[in-house]
């Protein structure tokens, strides 16, 4: 389960977006385990033995928005003979201002927790606010600037819409 290529599309996107740590020159040969949140391993495994196990295109979409754009990919995944998997990311959506995340009006030092961390949802990439631990808002700030202390979580709405199996994690 390592990472054996990337196409040049992989470098131009995270080129483009500011990735920090992951071109192909860094990722290549690593766990693909390593580039995954902790609350969605279990996704993610499931989804890889999937494709093993039925030897047909597996599929599902995720969010990669940055600060200003929504966008929506699809993951495809493809067992072959050799048990290799290939993994094909396509551009489902790329719209401004989406409809679903709004911009909260709130000071960013309100996200923190006491100890100093953020929580943000590792699907949409919206932030918990630690007073009213339901409420998750798009905090554009901590998108293109997380920092060291971030926690991931799946926010009510990520869970019901795309991990319905997830339902009783808790942040």
């Amino acid at each position: 389960m390592r990472i054996a290529a990337c196409n040049p599309a992989w470098d131009n996107f995270s080129n483009a977006n500011g990735g920090v740590g992951i071109s192909a020159t860094e990722v290549v040969g690593r766990p693909i385990f390593d580039f995954i949140p902790p609350v969605l391993v279990a996704f993610y495994q499931e989804q890889y033995a999937a494709a093993r196990s039925k030897r047909v295109w597996v599929g599902f979409d995720y969010a990669c928005s940055s600060p200003a754009t929504y966008r929506q990919f699809h993951m495809a995944l493809l067992c072959l003979e050799d048990e290799a998997i290939v993994v094909v990311n396509s551009l489902r959506a790329d719209r401004i201002a989406p409809f679903e995340m709004h911009r909260a009006a709130n000071p960013v030092s309100l996200y923190f927790s006491s100890d100093g961390y953020i929580t943000m949802c590792v699907h949409c990439r919206r932030t918990q606010n630690p007073q009213l631990p339901d409420i998750w808002e798009w905090v554009p700030h901590f998108v293109s600037h997380p920092g060291d202390k971030v926690s991931h979580g799946l926010c009510p709405q990520c869970v019901v819409i795309h991990y319905p199996e997830y339902r009783d994690f808790k942040t």
